[in-house]
């Protein structure tokens, strides 16, 4: 009788025991999770994840929409002034402006003609995802466009506002450059988006760009083997192929002025360079610049100028040569720095790097181991002179590293931030 009732409060003491261990266990559990629950909230980790917005998505968009109101384009005190009037609220651009926070190439200005009024915009190409975008010269938020999907694009050049070359790199059986020439076609009805429509060229293209023979489009690019470098004329649709320049040499780099292109070979650090110029109609080609040592070189479009830069022991020395007369420059940069303004005198704009590293250049530069903080300058090619004309960092906050600079009207310079990959905008 005793054992048997022993047994008893034993059972019920374990179980007592069990049930009060397990509830011990509940309440520290659901204090773990209250205080995890209290740090992923505060680390934000429960706010919503970003959602495609629009047919096909776009970045841009994206962050448009995560953030909770119109992204400006521009940061750190650079961004749209906006002004009331009896119209509306008016947007007008800034004088430094960062025109997509996304990495994007091919910005470039064109007047847009709806019905009886034209409109000055801004169209560019967003690097990760191809599509291109639009926004007023004067000011304002980005609009996308095209929704075709086209990763990783690196250069674009425009054959006129609705018509594109697009090079981008594709990873198959090794990395391709492939080049798509495509037209904009416009969506049918709102809210749809356009498209990119069009045809590839040859893969591996070295750089391409358009031009105007007996008023009919036409395209140069440079394609590369173990025999050389060569240079290839096509109808606008990249048909009816004809090699118009060749050379034994690799390296080569150009860039267009009208009806011709400059050639001349990637510079590096002591190693001689010369440059050319190639007429795209006859095939002619003339020495303009030989035997420099790491030569960039800038030629005028239209007027007996050349701004080239060199690099010797150490040193990067900047000239103008203006109708026979060379003249060394007070500023100490690279010429692809620079783009030429228009009128009289002759005048070039210049990103001049606060300082250059003690690093082999412009070599360690074009493999990216060392970027600048530039300013920019107002070089007068004619007597030599330069005067600052926009120090970023002391009047907006900001810094960047200019490539691939360019105008089309002399008033503003397109530019991108090699550091970022985004496009600015500076008005001169």
């Amino acid at each position: 009788m005793f054992p048997r009732q022993l047994l008893r409060w034993v059972g019920i003491a374990l179980i007592v025991a069990i049930l009060g261990g397990l509830f011990g266990w509940y309440l520290f559990v659901s204090r773990q999770q209250q205080e995890v629950t209290t740090l992923t909230e505060g680390r934000g980790f429960f706010d919503p994840t970003p959602a495609f917005s629009g047919t096909g998505g776009s970045m841009h968009e994206n962050i448009v929409s995560f953030f909770g109101s119109t992204l400006r384009a521009v940061e750190n005190g650079t961004s749209s002034a906006v002004t009331s009037t009896k119209s509306g609220p008016t947007v007008s651009a800034p004088r430094l402006w960062r025109v997509s926070p996304i990495p994007a190439v091919g910005l470039a200005s064109f007047t847009i003609n709806n019905g009886t009024t034209s409109t000055e915009v801004l169209r560019y190409v967003e690097r990760p995802s191809g599509n291109v975008f639009e926004v007023p010269l004067a000011g304002g938020s980005p609009q996308r466009i095209t929704n075709t999907l086209i990763p990783r694009v690196y250069e674009v050049s425009w054959i006129d506002p609705n018509t594109l070359i697009l090079r981008h790199a594709k990873e198959e059986n090794g990395l391709t450059v492939q080049t798509f020439l495509a037209a904009i076609k416009a969506a049918t009805s709102s809210p749809e988006i356009g498209a990119l429509t069009g045809s590839y060229l040859d893969d591996n293209i070295r750089g391409i760009v358009s031009y105007t023979n007996n008023k009919k489009p036409w395209l140069f690019y440079l394609v590369a083997n173990e025999q050389g470098t060569f240079g290839i004329t096509t109808d606008g649709l990249g048909k009816n192929p004809k090699r118009l320049w060749s050379s034994a040499l690799h390296g080569w780099r150009f860039s267009q002025f009208a009806d011709t292109v400059l050639l001349w070979q990637k510079a590096s650090e002591g190693i001689v360079g010369s440059a050319y110029t190639l007429s795209l109609k006859t095939g002619e080609s003339k020495l303009l610049l030989g035997n420099k040592n790491g030569l960039t070189v800038l030629k005028h479009s239209s007027e007996d100028a050349v701004l080239y830069s060199t690099s010797l022991n150490g040193k990067t020395t900047l000239f103008a040569q203006v109708a026979g007369i060379t003249r060394e420059l007070p500023v100490v940069t690279f010429a692809e720095k620079c783009v030429w303004g228009m009128g009289t005198p002759l005048r070039a704009y210049c990103a001049v790097p606060r300082s250059l590293p003690p690093a082999q250049l412009p070599d360690a530069w074009y493999r990216g181991e060392v970027s600048f903080d530039d300013q920019w300058f107002s070089i007068d090619a004619t007597q030599g002179t330069a005067e600052i004309v926009l120090d970023p960092k002391e009047g907006q906050g900001v810094a960047f590293d200019v490539v691939d600079p360019s105008t089309l009207d002399g008033k503003h310079i397109f530019f991108t931030d090699s550091k970022t990959g985004t496009v600015w905008v500076l008005t001169i």
